[in-house]
């Protein structure tokens, strides 16, 4: 990685979580366009909620770890 692609990412590192999301929502679409824009911006939205219940306290993390294998049992 060339330095001014490292200078860049500290910068939007450095950005509100919103702008970060935006941003990696953009990233994402250029990889696979034709996402439809109603359904960004409503999950923008939900990862906010999420966030926001998550840093009030209103609910708590889960173990990724045990989720997956909730999940693997689940499927079997």
């Amino acid at each position: 990685m060339k330095s001014s692609d490292t200078n860049l990412e500290d910068q939007v590192i450095r950005l509100p979580h919103r702008d970060r999301a935006r941003i990696a929502l953009a990233l994402i679409d250029s990889l696979d366009p034709g996402k439809d824009e109603d359904v960004t911006e409503l999950w923008l939205d939900e990862a906010e909620r999420r966030l926001t219940a998550y840093d009030t306290g209103q609910t708590e993390g889960q173990n990724a770890e045990r989720v997956l294998s909730d999940i693997e049992r689940q499927l079997k």
